[in-house]
């Protein structure tokens, strides 16, 4: 089955196949099946990696993100604290949010600009993710965007308790993704088995 997968097109061409399509077409049928069903979980395993891939990256950027707004990186600092002039060991990562992040405190037109809407989503999902108590987060925004939720989730509870409908949304379910992803990735950063079970 790998090598009619991997090179079905000369495959096709041979007389054997030509004899099976001619002599027993449900065997043809059968192993066409088999490929369409290897092609379909190949297609879905490279979505899947894909997915995982950008949840990571979503989960990087939040750790940057917090990075900068508590430490402080070469070019953007904590509010109300300048930028530390020492080399930050991920600048090459660090650089494109900080870049980012000036933009969207200078920029005008926040609301038209996609540049502003990206930083908007990952201000958004970090308050979502932030687990620090109320007005001791360094981000910028991260109390308010938590108020805003606190109060959708009580409007959309209202709302899906008289529909009968407990429907999370795509967001909520970016938020867990990106949320687990982080848990696995803090699993495999740590170097001992004996700190997994202090925690």
């Amino acid at each position: 089955m790998r090598l009619l997968a991997k090179e079905f097109r000369a495959v096709e061409r041979t007389e054997a196949w030509r004899f099976l399509r001619d002599n027993d077409p449900w065997q043809e049928l059968d192993v066409l099946r088999q490929l369409h069903d290897a092609d379909m979980r190949r297609r879905k395993w490279r979505r899947k990696r894909a997915e995982q891939k950008v949840y990571m990256e979503l989960s990087d950027a939040m750790d940057i993100l917090r990075h900068i707004c508590t430490e402080g990186c070469t070019e953007v600092g904590p509010v109300g604290q300048a930028p530390t002039k020492s080399p930050c060991p991920a600048y090459a990562t660090c650089r494109g949010l900080q870049l980012l992040i000036r933009h969207f405190s200078l920029c005008k037109s926040r609301a038209s600009c996609p540049r502003c809407q990206r930083m908007w989503q990952l201000l958004r999902l970090h308050a979502a993710l932030c687990r620090v108590p109320d007005g001791h987060c360094n981000t910028p925004l991260c109390t308010q965007f938590k108020l805003k939720e606190q109060q959708k989730e009580a409007v959309s509870a209202s709302v899906a308790a008289k529909a009968g409908d407990g429907s999370d949304g795509r967001w909520g379910l970016l938020v867990k993704k990106v949320k687990a992803v982080s848990v696995m990735s803090s699993l495999g950063k740590r170097s001992s088995p004996s700190q997994c079970c202090r925690a």
